[in-house]
């Protein structure tokens, strides 16, 4: 599929989903309650943003193993529309959790609670416990399935990788190095899938950080002039001590 689209689209996804996780690490800062339906959307929202990402790095993991592995039908695959089809298809995945989630919560609470004012979070949408286990079952198969694919596409470009002549070493080693970028970016993203409970520390390194890591990473394979690193490793450090004076 065409790369540049995809890329766009993590880079808006991750835009959209630091702007709200901000959002409601203020109102939960200052203890500001909000109407539960209007937390139901917000959450919905934010936990398919969430699970976009680490979908998305799988997409484009199994995008590299067609350009490495599969050369002949990569051109198939690089196509506007055939970007827009996978975006698609990761947000209606990324979706899944959440629609098992809130269809249990509809059918745990009385009408009456959507109009009662409360702290946004997590927790609140988890009334029973065996439903926090079900929550914590889905996310993990979504590991497990994105780790797999992963480790296999990555095995698979190393292994095409040795037999490569001269003039195909250096697609091979993009691969290879967005192979390993991407194993760090998903475990990066499995922390905040897994632990429900996160606390400001965790919320910087584990959520924010990956999130400006995306952007940064491909803006670098994509031949960022040189001078333009300083700038924004200084951007990114400003902004990470803001966080943590808020915090």
């Amino acid at each position: 599929f065409n790369e540049r689209v995809v890329i766009i689209q993590v880079v808006i996804v991750q835009v959209l989903n630091a702007i709200l996780a901000n959002i409601l690490l203020l109102l939960s800062f200052f203890a500001v309650p909000m109407p539960v339906a209007v937390c139901i959307i917000i959450r919905v929202f934010m936990s398919v943003l969430t699970f976009a990402t680490p979908l998305t790095l799988t997409a484009m993991s199994l995008e590299r193993y067609v350009a490495i592995c599969m050369p002949l039908r990569h051109g198939e695959l690089s196509t506007v529309r055939r970007a827009i089809h996978c975006i698609l298809l990761i947000h209606s995945i990324s979706a899944i959790q959440s629609i098992i989630m809130v269809s249990i919560f509809l059918a745990s609470v009385p009408l009456d609670f959507y109009t009662l004012d409360k702290q946004c979070s997590v927790e609140m949408l988890v009334v029973h416990r065996w439903q926090g286990h079900i929550r914590s079952a889905v996310s993990q198969f979504y590991f497990l399935v994105m780790s797999i694919t992963i480790v296999f596409t990555y095995a698979r470009i190393i292994a095409v990788a040795k037999e490569a002549s001269s003039d195909s070493m250096k697609s091979s080693s993009k691969s290879h190095k967005m192979g390993i970028l991407h194993s760090i970016q998903l475990f990066l993203c499995l922390i905040q899938i897994i632990f429900i409970s996160v606390r400001y520390f965790d919320y910087i390194v584990f959520i924010l950080d990956p999130q400006c890591l995306s952007p940064l990473v491909y803006g670098l394979m994509s031949r960022l002039p040189p001078k333009s690193v300083p700038l924004l490793f200084r951007a990114a450090l400003g902004v990470a001590g803001l966080l943590a004076i808020i915090g």
